[in-house]
C-alpha cells in the first residue's frame, strides 16, 4: 500500500514538474528583448514585377510584394497587379514584366507572406506581422522603410522566424513569438513608431493616403484598387487611412447629372420628376454621411502630422466613389437665368472638401441642431457645408483621386509617374470647340502663348491653308476625320493637352447638339477614339463641362447614341487607360466665355482654369500643387461669384497629385 501511494506522489510530482517546465517555456521565459533593425537584404530584381491574382481569395496577399520592391528611400522596381486584364500593347512593350501567379506562392496569405519574404530577402532581421489586411495597408510604408517582410500571422510563422534566424518581430495587436518583439496596439501607435523613424532618419511625411480596404469583398463601381495603396503609400512614405466609406452605387447615379431626374430634369428640360427634393436629400445625406467621415479622418490624419512638426501637403484618394464617395452639394448655380437668381437644384460632386482643413464638417448636425442637407443652394440656414464659406477656397492639401479603369490601369498609372523622365522636347496640343473661335482667336492664343513662352513647342500638323503662326491650336474639322486619323488633335506627340469647349462624360463635342452618328461624325472624339491611341505620359486638361463625371448611370439617355455610363465609357479614364499620367476636369456642367470678354473678372471664364494650371506646372510645381494653386487663383481673380465657386468646386484631379513633370 504505502509503495503504491509513494508512486502516486513520485508521478504527481513528475506532471508538476513537466507542466510547469511547458509553462515556463512558453509563458515564464524573460522576454526577449527587441532591438530595431534596418539591415536585412532584399534579392535584387532585375525586371519590373506582375503579380497576376488568379485567386481572387487571395487579394489580401497581394500587398507583400509592396516592401519587397519599394523601400521608399530610392529601391524601387515597378510593380503591377491585375486580376486577368493586360496592360495595352503601348504601354506593355516599355516593360520586360516578370509575371507571377499569387497562387504558386501558397493557399492562404500567411504561407504565401512567408514565402514572398523567402524568396526576395536573402537576410531578414525584422519582421512585420500582421493580423488582416487592413492592418497590412497600413503598416506597409512601415515595414518598406525599414527594409522588413510584411507577414501575415497563421501556424506557420513560429516555423519561418526559427528557420531563418530572425529575431525581432513589429506585432500589430496580439500575438506571441519567441522574438524580440515591438507591439504596436493601433494607428496611432502605428503612425508615432512610424514617424519616429522618419525623424530619427531625417525624413519627414508630407503625404497623406486614404483608401478603403473593403472595396476587396463588397459591391463598388472599380474593385480591388485599395491595393495600391501599399505601392503609393511605401513610395510617397506617407501614413494611412483606413475605413469603410462605402455608399451604394444607386445613390450617385440617382442624383448623377445625367439621370433625367436630381440632375437633368431639373433644369426644365424634363417635366417629370421621380424624386421629391425630400427623396433627394435623403441620398445626398446618406452619401455625405460617409463622404463627412472621410473628411474627418482626413482632419485627424493632418493634425497628426503636424503634431510630429511635419506639415501635410498632398492626400491621394485611392479608390472610385463609391468606396471612396465625392462630397455632394446642390450646385449653387444652373446656366440659364442664374444671374437673375433662378438656381436649380442639380448635384454637384466635389473632391475639394477634402482639401481644405478649415471647414469642420459634422456628420449629422451643425451646431445650431439642423441637419447638413436643410436649406436652398446659397441659403442653408448654417449648414456645415455652405459652399458660399471663403474658407473652403484656401486649400491647404493637393488631393489627386487615384483612379482607373481597373486595378491593372491604376497600377500603371503610379508606374509612370513614379518613373516619369521629362522628354527632351515638349510639345502642346491646344483643342477647340467650334464656338471657340478659331485658332488665333480666344483663350487658345492665351494658352498657347503660355506655352511657347516656356519653350514648349506646338505640334506639328499640315493644314490647308498653311500657316506660319507658330503655335496654334485645331478643331475637328480642321481634320478630315478625327476617328481615321488615329491620332486626335495630335494627342500622339503631346505631352501637354488643352480642350476649351463642350464636353460629356464619354468625350469632347465640337457641336453641344451632337448629332448622333458616330460612324460618320467628325464632330466628336470620344473614349473610342482615345482608349488605344498610345499617349506619352500626358496631362490633359478638359475645360469643358462633365468629362469627369463618373457618377451618370447612361450617357446620351434616349438617344440613338445611348451608352451606359462605367468604367469602360467614361472619357477621363479611357486617357489614363491610354497612358496619360492625368486628367484635370469638371464632374458637373461648367462655364466659359469662348470668344473672350470679360466675365465676372475672368477672361475666358472656365478655360482661364488651364491657362493658370501650366504656368504653376511649367514653373515647377507637381501636378497636385499646380491644381490647387490654379483654383486659387481662378476664385481669386473671378471673385465672390456662384459661377467661379461652381467650376472650383467641380473641377478634380484623376492622378497621383506628387508626380512632377
Amino acid at each position: 500500500m504505502m509503495k503504491n501511494k509513494t508512486k502516486i506522489i513520485l508521478s504527481i510530482i513528475v506532471i508538476a514538474i513537466i507542466v510547469l517546465s511547458c509553462y515556463y517555456y512558453v509563458y515564464g521565459k524573460p522576454a526577449k528583448a527587441f532591438s530595431l533593425s534596418y539591415s536585412s537584404v532584399r534579392i535584387p530584381i532585375s525586371n519590373p514585377i506582375m503579380v497576376n491574382i488568379d485567386d481572387k481569395n487571395l487579394i489580401s496577399a497581394s500587398v507583400c510584394f509592396a516592401p519587397a520592391t519599394n523601400d521608399g528611400r530610392g529601391y524601387y522596381v515597378p510593380l503591377f497587379f491585375t486580376t486577368g486584364a493586360s496592360l495595352p500593347s503601348h504601354i506593355n512593350e516599355n516593360y520586360h514584366l516578370t509575371e507571377i501567379l499569387i497562387s504558386s506562392f501558397g493557399k492562404n496569405p500567411s504561407d504565401i507572406s512567408i514565402n514572398v519574404a523567402e524568396a526576395y530577402w536573402s537576410k531578414i532581421m525584422l519582421v512585420v506581422i500582421v493580423s488582416n489586411y487592413n492592418d497590412a495597408l497600413t503598416l506597409a510604408p512601415l515595414a518598406s522603410y525599414l527594409n522588413a517582410p510584411l507577414i501575415f500571422k497563421g501556424d506557420n510563422v513560429q516555423n519561418f522566424l526559427e528557420r531563418n534566424h530572425i529575431g525581432n518581430a513589429i506585432v500589430i495587436g496580439s500575438g506571441n513569438y519567441d522574438v524580440g518583439i515591438k507591439r504596436l496596439n493601433n494607428r496611432a501607435e502605428t503612425w508615432d513608431y512610424y514617424l519616429e523613424r522618419l525623424e530619427e532618419n531625417g525624413d519627414k511625411c508630407d503625404y497623406i493616403v486614404v483608401t478603403n480596404p473593403n472595396d476587396i469583398n463588397k459591391p463598388v463601381m472599380i474593385p480591388y484598387l485599395s491595393l495600391n495603396t501599399a505601392v503609393l503609400a511605401s513610395y510617397r512614405k506617407a501614413i494611412v487611412v483606413t475605413g469603410d466609406y462605402t455608399i451604394e452605387q444607386s445613390w450617385i447615379t440617382q442624383l448623377g447629372y445625367g439621370t433625367g431626374d436630381a440632375g437633368s430634369g431639373e433644369r426644365g428640360e424634363d417635366p417629370i420628376d421621380t424624386l421629391t427634393d425630400d427623396d433627394e436629400i435623403v441620398l445626398q445625406k446618406n452619401i455625405n454621411t460617409k463622404a463627412i467621415k472621410l473628411d474627418n479622418d482626413i482632419d485627424y490624419a493632418a493634425n497628426f502630422l503636424k503634431n510630429h512638426e511635419m506639415s501635410p501637403e498632398y492626400l491621394a484618394l485611392v479608390g472610385e466613389p463609391v468606396s471612396l464617395p465625392m462630397l455632394y452639394i446642390k450646385n449653387p448655380i444652373w446656366y440659364e437665368n442664374a444671374n437673375n437668381g433662378d438656381n436649380g437644384e442639380e448635384y454637384l460632386a466635389s473632391d475639394s472638401y477634402y482639401a481644405d482643413l478649415d471647414i469642420k464638417l459634422e456628420s449629422a448636425k451643425n451646431a445650431k441642431g439642423e441637419y447638413i442637407c436643410y436649406g436652398e443652394p446659397g441659403n442653408y440656414n448654417g449648414s456645415n457645408y455652405e459652399e458660399m464659406n471663403t474658407d473652403l477656397y484656401s486649400q491647404e492639401l493637393a488631393v489627386g483621386r487615384v483612379v482607373s479603369r481597373n486595378l491593372l490601369d491604376e497600377s500603371a498609372l503610379l508606374v509612370r509617374g513614379f518613373n516619369y523622365e521629362k522628354p527632351s522636347r515638349l510639345y502642346h496640343s491646344i483643342l477647340t470647340s467650334r464656338v471657340t473661335g478659331t485658332s488665333s482667336q480666344g483663350a487658345a492664343t492665351v494658352e498657347a502663348n503660355t506655352f511657347t513662352e516656356n519653350g514648349v513647342q506646338t505640334t506639328k500638323i499640315i493644314l490647308p491653308p498653311i500657316t506660319s503662326t507658330p503655335s496654334r491650336s485645331y478643331t475637328p474639322e480642321e481634320i478630315s476625320s478625327t476617328h481615321a486619323t488615329g491620332n486626335p488633335a495630335r494627342m500622339k506627340e503631346a505631352d501637354f493637352v488643352i480642350y476649351n469647349g463642350h464636353g460629356f462624360p464619354d468625350g469632347w463635342y465640337y457641336w453641344w447638339m451632337h448629332m448622333h452618328d458616330y460612324e460618320n461624325s467628325p464632330d466628336t472624339i470620344r473614349t473610342e477614339d482615345v482608349e488605344n491611341l498610345g499617349l506619352p505620359s500626358s496631362i490633359v486638361f478638359s475645360a469643358s463641362c462633365l468629362c469627369s463625371a463618373l457618377d451618370w448611370p447612361m450617357i446620351w439617355n434616349g438617344s440613338s447614341d445611348e451608352r451606359p455610363g462605367n468604367p469602360d465609357t467614361f472619357f477621363s479614364l479611357a486617357l489614363l487607360h491610354a497612358g496619360a499620367i492625368a486628367h484635370i476636369g469638371s464632374t458637373e456642367e461648367s462655364w466659359g466665355a469662348f470668344i473672350g470678354g470679360t466675365v465676372n473678372n475672368l477672361t475666358y471664364g472656365d478655360f482661364d482654369m488651364p491657362n493658370f494650371y501650366f504656368k504653376h506646372l511649367l514653373d515647377g510645381d507637381s501636378l497636385g500643387m499646380a491644381h490647387i494653386n490654379a483654383k486659387m487663383d481662378f476664385v481669386v481673380k473671378g471673385g465672390n461669384d456662384a459661377f467661379t465657386k461652381t467650376c472650383f468646386l467641380e473641377n478634380v484631379l484623376y492622378g497621383e497629385p506628387a508626380v512632377n513633370p
